[in-house]
């Protein structure tokens, strides 16, 4: 029946952690034809004005294969 619309879906602590593994498949290359991982550094050309100067600071110190996925599970990207 579709996608719930209320704030309690999308906000409980397992729809988060849901969309946090996505992000981390995604970001990894296992759901992609190629199996190539995301490019970071164009990646968060894409999102610069988007994440927050937290986000990005977290990205930034982070090791490079996560940073992918770090932005797409960015609390920015959780908004409906």
């Amino acid at each position: 029946d579709g996608y719930k619309n209320t704030q309690s879906a999308w906000l409980s602590p397992d729809s988060m952690i849901k969309r946090v593994n996505f992000a981390t498949v995604v970001a990894e290359g296992v759901m992609t034809i190629n199996k190539s991982r995301i490019n970071p550094k164009k990646l968060s050309q894409v999102f610069d004005n988007f994440l927050s100067k937290p986000t990005i600071n977290i990205v930034k110190n982070t090791e490079e294969k996560w940073q992918s996925a770090l932005m797409l599970g960015s609390p920015q990207m959780m908004y409906k």
